[in-house]
């Protein structure tokens, strides 16, 4: 991914363990949007549950790109590899949207749509993103350059507050939206944002505190070189299992409506990168390959879990969605890294194709 992956980046040849987690974290990002939005009830409850371990997948991607890419700027600022990264990011956006948009037209064509479906779709592209998914790569963007400004201007402490802040914000807005109670002034306005913006899990509240986050890891790295050390790991594991009590608790408790915006991950995102950067393992064609295909896994789900189903409703695409779930989430799996591997071999001959990834 090229949020991921920076090209002749002379450290990122000492992060081969960091490639490894992404493609772990990219196959259960695909397994948990199967379950949770076709096979809930209908299979095993501890698959369900394990499943929605898949919240700490964004983040952890987040906090990567901050740190790949301020750790590349080795402190300087640096703003033409800003420009250009965030360049990169959107051209793969906008590649990806070409291809979702191009289904949303052809699922319009054949079942209708109102207009204000169409209008209300426009919006969201704006203000949101085209697609499902896909809003991970403009929310990058955004959190880069939120993160950049704010650090050249104020510096690193004050961007931390900043972010912790605006993180706060995007959990009272999305997991914790419970505490807004009906009728109240702070309810009208979280109605009126998520009417335009549809949620604040975005590239401003979530996003940025994220890549904040990479930032100060970043930091860290520079000062000191990360090895395996315990106290990182006891905080990741004690971090681990707070944000799952407190995935629980507002889950049962207060009825959240989702968990993916819980106050733990943060700093749980924060050590769980530090642990990963103490695993020493180089960069080599696996890992790097391991990388790319984490890209398009993430990125190309939506073809088997959304588009082609809702096209083709009776066809076998469409029965993995409603038939055996077992089956279904297996062969989901199955076909988006097949893509994944195919859109990667094919790149190698057509260069066109590295656009997407």
């Amino acid at each position: 991914m090229r949020v991921w992956k920076l090209q002749n980046d002379k450290f990122h040849g000492q992060y081969g363990f960091l490639d490894c987690i992404k493609l772990i974290l990219s196959l259960l990002v695909v397994g948990a949007h199967y379950i949770s939005e076709n096979a809930v009830g209908r299979i095993h409850p501890l698959l369900d549950l394990s499943s929605s371990l898949y919240v700490i997948a964004v983040p952890f991607f987040f906090v990567c790109s901050g740190f790949l890419l301020f750790r590349k700027m080795d402190g300087k600022y640096d703003d033409v590899k800003i420009c250009s990264y965030c360049i990169k990011l959107l051209k793969m956006y906008a590649w990806w949207s070409v291809i979702y948009i191009l289904f949303k037209l052809v699922t319009w064509f054949k079942f209708g749509v109102s207009l204000n479906e169409v209008i209300y779709y426009i919006i969201t592209a704006v203000t949101y993103s085209t697609y499902k998914t896909i809003w991970f790569l403009p929310a990058t963007v955004i959190g880069v350059l939120i993160t950049f400004v704010l650090n050249k201007k104020f510096g690193i402490k004050t961007t931390m507050v900043i972010a912790v802040i605006f993180y706060s914000i995007g959990c009272i807005g999305a997991s914790y939206s419970f505490l807004i109670h009906e009728g109240t002034i702070l309810y009208k306005i979280l109605g009126s944002y998520n009417l335009i913006f549809s949620s604040t899990r975005n590239g401003i509240f979530n996003g940025f505190p994220f890549v904040a986050m990479g930032m100060l890891a970043a930091k860290v790295e520079r000062a000191s070189e990360i090895k395996f050390k315990v106290k990182n790991l006891c905080l990741l594991v004690f971090l681990g299992i707070a944000f799952v009590a407190e995935a629980f608790v507002i889950k049962f408790e207060f009825n959240a409506e989702n968990v993916n915006t819980l106050f733990l991950l943060l700093p749980f995102s924060y050590f769980f990168l530090l642990w990963s950067l103490g695993i020493e393992m180089c960069s080599n064609k696996l890992t790097v390959y391991f990388r790319r295909l984490s890209t398009n896994i993430f990125l190309c789900q939506r073809l088997y879990l959304t588009s082609i189903p809702t096209i083709f409703p009776n066809s076998f695409f469409g029965y993995l969605l409603t038939g055996n779930p077992y089956i279904g989430l297996t062969m989901i799996i199955f076909l988006t890294a097949l893509t994944s591997a195919i859109l990667i071999f094919i790149s190698n001959r057509i260069h066109f194709l590295r656009q997407f990834f």
